[in-house]
Parts: structure tokens; sequence; C-alpha cells
């Protein structure tokens, strides 16, 4: 060794390099937990159709009238990818096809989703900030709340021009398979080994396609949609509707008092099913 550059001085070289370099380490994992976006909320809760559809399965006029929603209504029509054996719903993700009718575009949505456990928002956030979902990776966050159960879900979505003549026309499996590719952020793709998302989505098969409409209409300050889902029912061939009361804030505060009201005023009309409704599940299960 050169004069002055003692045994001592090297191990003490050492030891600096190893701590800064597993403190960087932990330094850049904690500003990952650090940095979880803000969510916002959708309520989302489900009505009985016996009850609020009437034998045309459109809404009752005195389902209309109590949330202001008039006789206009959208259609849309949805359809997920998935493997046969649903590789992406056990690891949380979803992705979605959607079309409405009088937009130029469909949509594609990739969405992950996180079970909020006892109320444990942070916990939720902190784990997917770990994984990649923090304020600059481009998901908006949401708190899905329904009747009994929070999920803390991401979201983005991309928009794609098919040019069909039908409004509501959705791409085959070949064609959806492509755009999904084409437009699927790195973090699904990379989710558990490199190219995992696209190595699904090669794989993956069409369920729906599943049409629905959508009433806009109010409660108190926020709008308020109830859509009805035409799904087929367990075991086919026929179909059951899935009908949707749901709203959207960002304020925390009014997210809970407004759904306390809905929830009083559907119970009170013997509207409501009082129990969660797994949509997305349901529709990946049946088709």
């Amino acid at each position: 060794m050169k004069k002055g550059f003692t045994l001592r001085t090297f191990l003490l070289l050492a030891v600096f390099l190893v701590v800064g370099f597993t403190g960087t380490l932990a330094v850049q994992s904690s500003s990952a937990s650090d940095n979880p976006p803000t969510p916002g909320y959708e309520v989302k809760l489900f009505l009985d159709p016996d009850v609020v559809l009437d034998q045309n399965n459109t809404l009752k006029k005195e389902v209309r009238n109590t949330f202001e929603t008039g006789k206009n209504r959208q259609s849309f029509a949805v359809q997920y990818l998935d493997t046969s054996d649903l590789q992406m719903m056990e690891e949380g993700w979803s992705v979605r096809i959607r079309k409405r009718e009088d937009q130029g575009t469909h949509r594609i949505q990739y969405k992950k989703r996180y079970p909020i456990i006892d109320g444990n928002v942070q916990e939720a956030l902190a784990a997917a900030a770990r994984d990649g979902f923090t304020r600059e990776s481009g998901f908006e966050a949401e708190i899905d709340w329904g009747y009994s159960s929070q999920t803390l879900s991401f979201a983005i979505t991309e928009r794609e021009n098919l040019r069909y003549n039908d409004e509501l026309q959705m791409p085959d499996l070949e064609a959806s398979r492509q755009i999904a590719q084409q437009h699927a952020p790195a973090i699904f793709t990379n989710w558990l080994t490199a190219d995992w998302g696209a190595h699904q989505l090669a794989q993956s098969k069409i369920y729906g396609v599943v049409d629905f409409v959508r009433y806009t209409g109010t409660l108190k300050d926020v709008e308020l949609a109830i859509e009805i889902w035409k799904v087929i029912e367990e075991g086919g061939p026929g179909y059951e509707y899935l009908v949707e009361a749901s709203f959207k804030t960002d304020n925390e505060s009014i997210a809970g008092t407004r759904r306390a009201e809905l929830l009083a005023l559907l119970s009170e009309k013997g509207w409501l099913i009082p129990h969660d409704v797994l949509k997305t599940k349901t529709i990946l299960d049946r088709y």
C-alpha cells in the first residue's frame, strides 16, 4: 500500500462504502412507500332488480324521480381479457375494453386492486407504493366503498380509435389482444417477471360482451350514476340484471356522509341489496 494508506484506513473506507450503499437502498425503498397518491372515493351499492326494474328492465318511475335521473340513459358495451384460469385476476389485475355509444374511441383500462383490511387504508397504500404505484406512476388511485368492504384500486385508461360502423361494436380476440398489449403500462407488463403481462394477454380470452345502461341523477350535492348490467345467469342461458348506484368524490367526509344517507334511503325504500356484489368477478366467472 502507498505511504499513509494504512490497513485501518482501508477497513474504515470499506465500512463506509457498505453502510452508504445499504443506506441508499433503504432511502430508496422508504421514499417509494412514503410517496403514495391521495385516493378519491367511489361509493357503490347494489339495488334489488326485482324491485327497482319494470317489465322492460328499465328503472321504475319512482326510482328515477327519487334521484332525478329523467328517462335518458347512455348505452355501453364492455368486455374483459384474462386467461382461461384467470391468472390476471389472481394477481389483482383486470384489463377491460369499453365503448360508450356517443364516444368516438374505445377505452382500454388496466386496474390493480388491493384489499383494505380492517379499514387500514395507509397499509394498503404503502403496499401499493412498494409495488410502484406512487404519485408519479400515472395511475388514478381510488377507494371503492361498498356495503361492507373497501378496496384500493389503481387504474389507467388509454384510448383507441377502432372506426367500426356500429357504435357499440367490440374488437374480436386478435384485435383485443393487440391493442391491450400496445397500450399496456410497464408495471403491468413486467408485474411478476419481464413481459409477464404480455404473456398473459397473448393467452387471454374475451369475457363478455356485456351490455349496460347508465342513468345520471343526483344525491344532494353529488352526481349519482345508476347502471343496469345485463349479465348471463349462473349456468345460463338466461340473463340477470345487476343494478348499481354509485357516486365519486375526492372528499372522505362527503363520501362517508352521503354513503350513510344513500344506505338509509335505499333501505327505507326496500331497494337495497344488503351485501357486496363483486361485479367484475361475476362477469369473469360466468363468461
